[in-house]
């Protein structure tokens, strides 16, 4: 009896640190704190994923470590920005979007506050629907204003959308 006893609390043991190291594992963490003097570090595909997690927030701020390749995998856009995304000078390359639906772009909208600068978009291809752009599908909307768009680029790209094409 006492040796089930311990191949029970082994397996028990087992299958709580396995629960716990899934659940570690399961939450995104950001290098630094999201703030103008610590903003969050965005350094991988995944952080760039993860800033969709912070959409609507006007007091979150991103920066970029290192240039950043999307090549063969699909973008989805960044949703509605209104927090700061400093590219510090970095590129963005490779990114691609396929689809009917309108408002494509690295981010889908940006609206007030929300800043995105010193970023470089290259080698990007969008096929998409209406209101579509290469950096930002719309900046603003006639329901609320646009945010600040400061030392961006593009280049290298192509877009093709069925009206209300832009490249920034």
């Amino acid at each position: 009896y006492t040796r089930n006893t311990n191949t029970m609390k082994k397996t028990f043991l087992l299958f709580t640190l396995l629960f716990l190291t899934s659940l570690s594992s399961s939450a995104w963490v950001y290098r630094g704190k999201g703030t103008a003097e610590n903003p969050y570090k965005v350094q991988t595909v995944e952080d760039l994923i993860h800033v969709s997690d912070y959409t609507n927030q006007t007091d979150v701020h991103f920066r970029m470590t290192n240039d950043i390749a999307i090549y063969g995998r699909e973008w989805t856009p960044i949703s509605t920005f209104k927090g700061v995304f400093d590219g510090d000078g970095h590129t963005i390359a490779g990114l691609y979007i396929s689809t009917n639906n309108d408002g494509a772009g690295l981010f889908a909208r940006v609206n007030y506050p929300g800043e995105i600068r010193n970023l470089t978009v290259d080698q990007a291809v969008i096929a998409a629907g209406s209101w579509s752009g290469i950096l930002v599908s719309t900046n603003g909307n006639w329901q609320e204003h646009g945010g600040t768009i400061r030392n961006c680029h593009v280049k290298n790209t192509f877009i093709s959308a069925k009206g209300c094409t832009g490249g920034i």
